[in-house]
């Protein structure tokens, strides 16, 4: 269930962060690891800087409830908590800065509607946003290459020498695509 993986995260974040104590969080959860991310942030222990990145996330999720609840079929667990949808996610700490990264059209966000394609709406699936972020929309990307470019984007504003080690990434791997899958 969706409190049972926000329970592993925020454990497992909490460990890492004892562990490796920094002195600004940047958080990045793509898809459904942006969902989890939102709607745990609201009780993260951390006080510093921080700021969460969610990207070509179904924050809102799908709405499956009422006469659509048949549509559910035999999802269990996160992917039936996902189908039926998300209520408001608790507000961030003040310490706490969201931007939620939204493509326009999303192959994966419409795949998982199956059949119902047609009658699903990717701008409302992801229309979730937490208190006081800010959101930014991508015609250009879909949902697995947004991720690269708005992490490469991003982390250039917290580290401007990023520029210098991007361009001297003779493979070719972009950061983002070390997660992907």
């Amino acid at each position: 269930s969706a409190q049972e993986i926000s329970d592993r995260f925020l454990s497992d974040l909490n460990a890492f962060l004892r562990e490796h104590p920094v002195q600004e969080l940047v958080l990045f959860g793509s898809s459904a690891g942006g969902v989890t991310a939102a709607y745990s942030i609201g009780k993260l222990d951390f006080d510093g800087p921080a700021a969460l990145h969610t990207m070509a996330s179904p924050l809102k999720g799908y709405d499956l409830t009422g006469y659509r609840a048949t549509f559910l079929g035999d999802r269990q667990g996160y992917l039936r908590d996902i189908a039926i949808g998300f209520g408001p996610f608790e507000a961030p700490a003040p310490n706490m800065k969201v931007y939620h990264h939204k493509t326009v059209t999303d192959s994966a966000l419409l795949e998982y509607c199956g059949d119902l394609a047609t009658f699903c709406n990717v701008r409302e699936i992801q229309n979730n946003n937490l208190a006081g972020s800010k959101e930014f929309f991508y015609p250009q990307y879909d949902h697995n290459d947004l991720m690269g470019p708005v992490i490469r984007q991003v982390l250039k504003c917290y580290n401007p020498q990023m520029n210098e080690t991007l361009a001297q990434n003779q493979r070719g791997v972009a950061m983002g695509d070390l997660c992907t899958g």
